[in-house]
C-alpha cells in the first residue's frame, strides 16, 4: 500500500460523517514471531489500535505496537507503526453477536539491539474475531456506546536482510556469512478489549 493511498484513507476518515459507533479503540497483547536475516526470533507484543468507520462494513485503522524479539542470548526491542483497511466479513447486527474482520495494510518496523537499529517497511494481512455489547447511556462506562473483546492473528512480510548485517548490529550474533534472504516473515497472535464510541 503506497503512502499516497494511506494519506487518502486518512483524509477520507477525517471527513467521514460522524455517527454512533464511528470510532473504535483497543488495547491488546499477545505473541510475536518473526525472521530477521533468516533467523527466527520470538517474544511478546503490546498493541494499541484506533479505527475510524467509513461505511457499515469498511473502516481504516492505525496501530502502534511494542514487541520483543529474542533468540538464545540475543534480545531486541521492536516498534511498529501500521495503517490499514479493515473489512467486516461477517457483520454484527445486534448486541453481543460476534463478527469477523479482515485487514490489510502497511507500515514500518524498527528493531533495536545493543549496538544499533534496523528499520524497514512491512506489509500485513490479518483476520480478527470480535464480539461486543451495547452500553446504555449514562452507565458505568461513560461516553462509550459499546464494549467488547477481540482475538486476532496477523501475518506480515518485510524485506530480508543479510545475516552479516544483523550480526554487525548486536554483540552476541554469530558473524558467519549466509546468503541474503529475499523476504523475512512474521506472525502475531493477540487478544484484547474493544471500546466503541
Amino acid at each position: 500500500m503506497s503512502r499516497r493511498a494511506l494519506i487518502a484513507i486518512v483524509l477520507v476518515a477525517a471527513t467521514a460523517d460522524a455517527r454512533a459507533d464511528t470510532w473504535d479503540a483497543t488495547y491488546g497483547f499477545g505473541g510475536n514471531v518473526e525472521t530477521i536475516g533468516g533467523d527466527a526470533y520470538s517474544g511478546v507484543v503490546i498493541q494499541i489500535q484506533l479505527w475510524r468507520r467509513l461505511t457499515s462494513r469498511v473502516s481504516v485503522s492505525a496501530t502502534a505496537e511494542l514487541a520483543s524479539a529474542k533468540r538464545d542470548d540475543i534480545e531486541g526491542g521492536v516498534v511498529r507503526g501500521l495503517a490499514g483497511v479493515d473489512i467486516d466479513v461477517v457483520r454484527r447486527r445486534r448486541s453481543f453477536v460476534p463478527w469477523l474482520t479482515a485487514s490489510v495494510g502497511s507500515g514500518t518496523e524498527t528493531i533495536a539491539w545493543d549496538r544499533g537499529t534496523l528499520t524497514r517497511p512491512m506489509s500485513y494481512l490479518g483476520v480478527e474475531y470480535r464480539t461486543s455489547f451495547d452500553v446504555e447511556p449514562g452507565g458505568f462506562l461513560r461516553n462509550l456506546t459499546s464494549f467488547g473483546f477481540r482475538f486476532g492473528v496477523r501475518g506480515h512480510v518485510t524485506p530480508g536482510v543479510s545475516h552479516t548485517t544483523v550480526a554487525k548490529l548486536c554483540s552476541a550474533c554469530s558473524m558467519e556469512d549466509a546468503p541474503d534472504r529475499g523476504l523475512d516473515l512474521g506472525f502475531v497472535g493477540y487478544m484484547g478489549l474493544v471500546f466503541g464510541r
